[in-house]
């Protein structure tokens, strides 16, 4: 099929105006605080800039375990993973100039 010139036109103003205008995709950064962190070009972003996950903020429980004896406490055995902290790695997606999500933590295996 062959593309009159305004079509052809169109198309190509189009793939520009993607790649001028396009942000970067998924990349990685590192937590500088709970709330902040560094991406890999060396910008920084605090608590207004960045969007985050509840269980990336919150202790989340992955085993839960204890028991409560019939005279006392409870014995709480659960084991959690922690809230984001300075030095862990992850993943973030920019979804403008102003707003970028905590997507995940990475972790290596």
């Amino acid at each position: 099929m062959r593309l009159m010139a305004w079509d052809a036109d169109l198309i190509q103003f189009m793939k520009r105006q993607g790649q001028d205008g396009s942000l970067p995709g998924i990349a990685l950064a590192t937590m500088t605080g709970p709330k902040s962190c560094k991406l890999k070009d060396g910008m920084e972003l605090g608590p207004g800039e960045l969007q985050f996950a509840e269980h990336l903020v919150n202790p989340l429980a992955v085993k839960v375990a204890g028991h409560c004896p019939a005279d006392g406490d409870l014995q709480d055995k659960t084991q959690y993973i922690s809230a984001l902290k300075a030095g862990d790695t992850v993943a973030v997606y920019q979804l403008s100039d102003s707003e970028v999500l905590i997507l995940e933590k990475m972790v290596s295996v």
